[in-house]
């Protein structure tokens, strides 16, 4: 079975991890007759190019970028590309982006759900009536008809595809492929032990008013005011006006010297920064999948977390939640686990042991199963 890819310029910071993780265990998921091209920009194929990806053949097309006008207007592929796709003679085109554009309806097609925002317009409107939520809009409208047009819609988590199928959006066929997560050595290092005096919190989360850093904020201030020191480490990014509103937040409730900002970090110090901390937090209210929290739970972290969206469904009984919207409920949480040893041992061994399922073979393997199933 030939597979073309169209990944484009790549899109998030996530959706080019799941890329990576995809294509660099191709070869030894995919059944020997399965071929695999990839079509994408010239930025995202030098990305790619940092990570072996055996058995895959990338092709390098400036054209290949979606932008927001594309889905406006549902402007079709561009010459060029659709010329790409038809050299490569496919028997399935794989769209990891949510979005179908026309040019290709004679091949069958594969769509990859990565953005819940779809199914949650409540939440895509908490960023405010401004150009991103304006093109999240736009997207919005295209994903949607695409998941009602693709022969195969691949959902990241059970949560995602139920919450598709209850917004009225149901697919012709789905699956469900949880995201994979690197599995890397300890060091000496034993999991959920480590104390310090004045405790380290983690939030690792791009800066967007559905990750709840603001709400956060509010269930640590209570920590503080009950006399307990601390430190949040917020690692991420985001649009600056999202970040200063983080900010002003930590001024308002007098904890702007117990919070430190972190900004972009390189991926492959993410996990030193996991080790450091005394509790790892994961507040987002909507996700596909939880690929921060798996990375989390990867490195046996002691972990607080949202009850909301797929994340109770990823993390199990790997960890405590709370309920973002509940202050008190968030503080009662972290300080139970900054305190119990005993319950921070537990929780260490069993969050590490449920991310063992989450593997990139696992995902491939089911995805390739289902294409073998319908098309082969």
């Amino acid at each position: 079975m030939k597979i073309v890819m169209i990944a484009g310029a790549g899109g998030s910071g996530g959706l080019k991890e799941y890329l990576k993780g995809f294509l660099s265990h191709f070869e030894k998921t995919a059944p020997k007759s399965f071929k695999l091209s990839v079509i994408c920009t010239p930025e995202l194929a030098s990305e790619l190019c940092d990570t072996e990806m055996p058995g895959v053949k990338i092709i390098v097309s400036e054209k290949s970028a979606t932008k927001i006008k594309d889905c406006l207007f549902n402007r079709p592929h561009a010459p060029e590309v659709i010329s790409l796709v038809e050299k490569e003679k496919p028997d399935v085109v794989y769209f990891p982006n949510s979005f179908l554009r026309p040019g290709l309806e004679r091949y069958k097609s594969v769509l990859e759900v990565h953005n819940q925002l779809y199914f949650q317009p409540r939440q895509l409107l908490r960023q405010g009536f401004g150009k991103a939520t304006f093109s999240l809009l736009v997207q919005r409208r295209t994903a949607l008809k695409s998941i009602k047009k693709a022969d195969l819609v691949v959902f990241d988590s059970e949560t995602s595809r139920r919450e598709c199928i209850s917004s009225g959006i149901k697919p012709k066929v789905s699956t469900v492929a949880y995201f994979g997560v690197r599995h890397l050595p300890f060091s000496d290092k034993k999991p959920g032990t480590k104390l310090q005096e004045k405790k380290e919190y983690i939030y690792i989360s791009a800066f967007y008013p559905y990750k709840n850093h603001a709400k956060l904020l509010r269930g640590l201030a209570l920590l503080k005011a009950n006399g307990r020191d601390f430190t949040l480490r917020l690692v991420g990014s985001g649009p600056k006006h999202f970040v200063d509103a983080v900010r002003k937040e930590a001024d308002l409730l007098g904890i702007s010297a117990n919070v430190v900002f972190e900004n972009q970090v390189p991926h492959e110090k993410i996990p030193e920064l996991i080790d450091k901390a005394d509790v790892f937090i994961y507040a987002s209210e909507i996700e596909t999948s939880g690929l921060g929290l798996m990375e989390g739970m990867e490195r046996g972290a002691v972990i607080a977390c949202n009850r909301s969206s797929c994340l109770p469904e990823i993390l199990g009984d790997g960890g405590l939640l709370f309920s973002a919207d509940d202050p008190k409920d968030i503080a009662d949480v972290v300080k139970r686990l900054s305190d119990d040893i005993t319950l921070r041992e537990k929780l260490s061994r069993k969050a590490r042991e449920i991310s063992l399922k989450y593997t990139w073979e696992r995902h491939n393997e089911i995805i390739f199963g289902k294409l073998n199933e319908l098309f082969k």
